[in-house]
């Protein structure tokens, strides 16, 4: 399953609480210096996302009925991509970049980047 990730599919927003159970919706806060994934993502197997270096990203992980599982990895790409690996209940995420604050660079911080 590849997910073409674009512009369209984020906001400025971070999320705040990680609690068990909670939604997306339900985590997520304003933020002018990160944008995170507008609704959760379906998800199946490995998560590989190219992104060019120097951007922070976290994933927060759903269940099959969009429900967070309280398990949540920060990456920070300094020079290479890693391979993510997530929760064996995963079937949904939630993924939030951030850097310097300028979310006008969501281009750039995706980099045409697929899931």
């Amino acid at each position: 399953m590849e997910i073409k990730l674009t512009p369209e599919m984020f906001e400025v927003a971070t999320w705040g609480p990680n609690n068990v159970g909670q939604t997306w919706d339900e985590m997520k806060q304003n933020s002018g210096a990160r944008i995170c994934s507008i609704d959760p993502i379906p998800f199946e197997g490995q998560v590989y996302i190219p992104i060019q270096t120097g951007y922070r990203f976290c994933i927060a992980q759903f269940d099959e009925n969009q429900k967070n599982l309280g398990s949540h990895t920060y990456y920070d790409w300094r020079t290479t991509a890693q391979m993510c690996v997530l929760d064996s209940r995963t079937r949904y995420i939630g993924l939030c970049f951030g850097d310097t604050g300028d979310v006008n660079k969501i281009s750039q911080i995706l980099g045409g980047g697929s899931l």
